[in-house]
C-alpha cells in the first residue's frame, strides 16, 4: 500500500510521486509541510469549520483509512457529521489560494481529500458526498462535492499511478513554473534555475 498522500503528489507531477517512491530512505518533508504542521491544531480546524458555518454534530480526527481497491492507505486530518451536508472528510492545508485556483491548478488537493472519502467508504461503509478543504494561514473552508466523476477520477489516477511505479517507470518530465520549487528538481531536472523555495 502506498500512501494517500503520493496520489496527491503524482496528480501535481507524476515525477514527484517516483522520486518518493525510489528515493523513500532519503525523503524529508518539506518547509511547508513542517510549517504546517506547526500551525495545525485540531481546535483551530474545528474553529475554522464552525466560521463558515458547519455545524458539526459529530467529529473524529486523525482516521486511519486504506483501501484496497485504490491501493493507499493514510491518516485523514479529519471526518465530520455536519448537520445538513452529513459526513465530510475535512483534508486542512496550509494555505488555498482561491476556490478558482483549488479546482485548477490546485486540484491534486482535492484528489488527496477524495481519496480519503473513498477509502472511508470502504472501510466503514460510509456514504461521504462532501469534502472540506481547510486553509489554515487564512481560515477559510472550501467545500467540494463528491461528484461521480470526481470518484471516476481518483480511481483512475490511483489506477495509473500504482501501475506506472510497480513497472519501475520514470515518468516523462513536464516542465514548467512549478519546477523551479520542486524539491526534486536536482534530481529531475539539474538545468533547471536554482530559486525559489522548495515545495
Amino acid at each position: 500500500m502506498r500512501p494517500v498522500s503520493m496520489l496527491k503528489e503524482y496528480a501535481y507531477c507524476p515525477r514527484v510521486a517516483y522520486y518518493m517512491e525510489v528515493l523513500r530512505p532519503s525523503y524529508r518533508p518539506t518547509e511547508p509541510m513542517n510549517l504546517s504542521r506547526e500551525i495545525y491544531s485540531v481546535d483551530h480546524v474545528r474553529g475554522i469549520l464552525r466560521s463558515s458555518g458547519f455545524r458539526i454534530v459529530k467529529e473524529e480526527w486523525a482516521v486511519p483509512l486504506r483501501s484496497k481497491r485504490l491501493g493507499l492507505q493514510g491518516v485523514a486530518d479529519g471526518v465530520v457529521v455536519e448537520g445538513s451536508l452529513g459526513i465530510i472528510v475535512v483534508e486542512a492545508k496550509l494555505s488555498v489560494r482561491s476556490n478558482r485556483w483549488l479546482h485548477t491548478r490546485g486540484r491534486h488537493v482535492i484528489f488527496q481529500a477524495a481519496a480519503y472519502a473513498l477509502a472511508l467508504e470502504e472501510t466503514r461503509g460510509y456514504s461521504v458526498d462532501y469534502l472540506a478543504i481547510v486553509s489554515l494561514e487564512d481560515s477559510k473552508t472550501y467545500v467540494v462535492k463528491m461528484s461521480p466523476s470526481l470518484r471516476r477520477d481518483v480511481i483512475r489516477l490511483a489506477d495509473d499511478m500504482n501501475k506506472t511505479l510497480d513497472d519501475g517507470l520514470e515518468p516523462p518530465p513536464k516542465p514548467g513554473r512549478k519546477c523551479v520549487a520542486c524539491r526534486f528538481r536536482r534530481v529531475c531536472q539539474p538545468w533547471v534555475a536554482e530559486r525559489g523555495s522548495e515545495r
